[in-house]
């Protein structure tokens, strides 16, 4: 983990920041539990993460950040014009879960193969192109 503090050990030329870089023994030591996507599921069904904006990414459930307008508005224009470049093409979808080997993240927006049937029932979603 990175913390800014008083005195440099590191210093970042990209923004002229100094940083030290906490190593104490027991974080070194520190595993994580990681969330499968089963285990994920099953937290949504309890209903342990009702009203919070959450998804998994690469095993951690991680809260997202609000929308603000300016965001909603960007990506309604995207959305619109993927729609009526790729008609027939692909599917457009917009912020709904995508679901991968150890992730299921909502992306504003996705582009994938055409036949919606086919995730009917499915645990995921065949991706044309999809990167973190």
């Amino acid at each position: 983990m990175l913390y800014r503090t008083a005195s440099p050990l590191i210093r970042d030329r990209t923004i002229g920041a100094k940083w030290f870089i906490v190593t104490e023994l027991t974080q070194l030591m520190t595993t994580l539990v990681k969330w499968t996507i089963t285990d994920y599921h099953r937290l949504i069904e309890t209903g342990i993460l009702n009203h919070r904006r959450v998804e998994l990414l690469q095993g951690e459930v991680v809260e997202m950040p609000t929308e603000e307008p300016i965001h909603s508005y960007a990506t309604e224009g995207g959305v619109h014009y993927l729609r009526s470049l790729l008609r027939g093409l692909a599917v457009v979808r917009e912020a709904h879960p995508i679901t991968l080997a150890d992730s299921e993240p909502q992306p504003d927006v996705a582009i994938v193969q055409p036949s919606r049937q086919r995730y009917l029932g499915s645990s995921g979603l065949s991706v044309l192109n999809y990167q973190f």
